[in-house]
């Protein structure tokens, strides 16, 4: 998996599979934001190399479903919600 510059994955927890046969999985990764990365590089865009982000450090909690298909994620739903940087996860003490 890539992340985005200045983006690391935290603590993570995953669920036991979900339907007969195991065709999903539940996930509550947390992605720690630093906030040091003030633009994205742009690829295929023509005109555009980059576009500014300037955003401060942040943690992002999500849940997300993998659909799986053959043994490959098909689909991904996901949300989140945005807490202060540093934030714990929960399931995981400093």
């Amino acid at each position: 998996m890539t992340l985005p510059a200045g983006t690391s994955l935290g603590p993570y927890r995953i669920l036991a599979p979900l339907g007969a046969g195991g065709r999903g999985v539940f996930a509550f990764p947390v992605f720690v934001q630093r906030g040091d990365v003030q633009t994205t590089r742009i690829v295929g865009v023509p005109g555009v190399d980059a576009v500014s982000r300037p955003i401060g450090p942040f943690n992002l909690q999500a849940g997300e479903i993998f659909k799986i298909r053959g043994g490959r994620i098909h689909e991904i739903e996901a949300n989140g919600i945005v807490l202060p940087y540093g934030s714990t996860s929960g399931w995981v003490s400093r």
